[in-house]
């Protein structure tokens, strides 16, 4: 790591410790990657001059300050960046603005990643919310969380020998499985059926993977293809 990186994660990296002891909504792992990577390491026009290190737009609901700038977004399902004038609310510092993320993720739609103490399912469940309009958002972030060893923060330590599996839907009849995995096989996956004994369900899977960024990366993509993946840990 540059020498800026390493001194923008020890800055924020207690910070985001702190807000989980407090507030017990996000985990330091992601507040510190959705930072970097939203804040350019803290050097964005944001970051220096409204102390906003995640993009969070300045709602109906903000009674604070606000900075307006043009950033990209993305349309539902594309790839393709345009830009966009937007309002961003503004800070005094960047512990208020860590404060302020926590309670923006403190809502029904956030749910998945409330309390979520595996970086992988807090950042699958931030993307499904659609917390940005990135469409590999949650890809970026976990690969940001390996590569920095952002997990060493976390309540919680990841066990990287487990297997993920990547499943799109369970059925009770096998039939309808069978549709649903000649549609997968046609966009040119390679399914198999998983079947259940306690449940008596027929679950479909995509893939299994002793890479965490894989999964999540094969979830991405099926997401992308307007499916809604299931991502299962077996220690």
């Amino acid at each position: 790591m540059k020498q800026n990186q390493i001194d923008f994660i020890n800055k924020i990296a207690p910070m985001a410790v702190a807000d989980w002891n407090k507030n017990h909504i996000v985990i330091p792992s992601i507040t510190i990657a959705q930072a970097l990577r939203e804040s350019g390491w803290g050097g964005s026009v944001l970051a220096v001059n409204a102390n906003n290190l995640f993009g969070i737009k300045a709602d109906a609901s903000w009674k604070g300050k606000i900075y307006n700038k043009v950033s990209g977004e993305y349309k539902a399902g594309s790839t393709v960046e345009y830009k966009q004038a937007s309002d961003f609310r503004v800070y005094d510092n960047w512990s208020q603005g860590i404060d302020d993320h926590s309670k923006f993720l403190n809502k029904a739609r956030y749910v998945g990643v409330k309390g979520q103490t595996d970086f992988t399912f807090a950042a699958h469940a931030l993307k499904m919310a659609n917390y940005a309009t990135g469409p590999y958002y949650s890809l970026h972030l976990v690969q940001d969380i390996l590569d920095y060893k952002l997990y060493k923060y976390d309540p919680i330590q990841p066990n990287f020998e487990a297997i993920y599996r990547v499943q799109t839907n369970a059925f009770s009849q096998k039939e309808n499985g069978e549709k649903e995995v000649n549609k997968l096989r046609a966009l040119g996956y390679n399914p198999v059926f998983i079947y259940d004994e306690k449940t008596k369900l027929y679950h479909v899977q995509i893939g299994a993977y002793r890479s965490r960024d894989k999964a999540v990366a094969l979830c991405c993509d099926l997401i992308l293809k307007g499916y809604k993946p299931i991502l299962k840990i077996k220690e």
